[in-house]
């Protein structure tokens, strides 16, 4: 509701003045939290003793595409139809094949709100990658998310690679890997039980 907010225009909150251009622009905010809950739902099909039984991967690769990709493509589509000469057809052939991953400067360059579908599918392909580093290094793991959390630090990371990936930093998992961490260590921390630790913490004083 926070993203469909500020792309409707605020439905008439603006018109509030600071206070109502204030929660309308907060509303960009939504999408960093589809991350968190995004990779936090992700853990939960990828439980333990789940992702070694024989064709787990394959099975979870599938479900992912077929729950994003679909839709990207009508979306996509329909504008290829109706918008067809507003873009060279590079820009089309890597939306398509999600070459855009990469080629950044085609990945919100069409719609101009599909760009957190290209990082979104980053982070499935790198899920693997993530959920081992959670789960057998959880500090490093919480140590580096508060670290790229800051943006200071996140933008001099990307100056030091320099090109496209500090014009379009917006636009990479890079950028937004701080949110899919923390989504993946709170679920993590939730299944060994850590929050329920922290609960019966004060019961040791009383």
């Amino acid at each position: 509701m926070m993203v469909f907010m500020i792309h409707a225009g605020g439905w008439g909150l603006r018109s509030l003045g600071t206070i109502g251009n204030s929660i309308v622009d907060h509303g960009k905010y939504g999408v960093t939290i589809f991350f968190v809950v995004s990779a936090y739902c992700l853990c939960l099909k990828a439980l333990p003793q789940d992702v070694g039984c024989q064709g787990f991967w394959r099975s979870f690769f599938l479900k992912r595409a077929f729950r994003i990709i679909p839709m990207y493509f009508v979306a996509i589509t329909l504008a290829a139809v109706y918008l067809p000469s507003e873009h060279s057809a590079d820009s089309w052939l890597a939306h398509f094949t999600f070459a855009n991953i990469l080629l950044l400067k085609y990945t919100n360059d069409i719609l101009g709100v599909e760009w957190s579908v290209p990082v979104e599918i980053s982070f499935y392909l790198l899920f693997p990658v993530f959920l081992i580093a959670v789960r057998n290094a959880p500090k490093i793991a919480a140590l580096v998310t508060v670290a790229i959390a800051i943006p200071i630090l996140r933008t001099t990371m990307h100056e030091e690679i320099g090109g496209a990936f500090l014009e379009f930093r917006q636009y990479t998992l890079s950028w937004h890997l701080y949110a899919f961490l923390l989504g993946a260590l709170t679920f993590e921390a939730s299944r060994i039980g850590l929050f329920d630790s922290a609960k019966r913490a004060p019961n040791l004083f009383f």
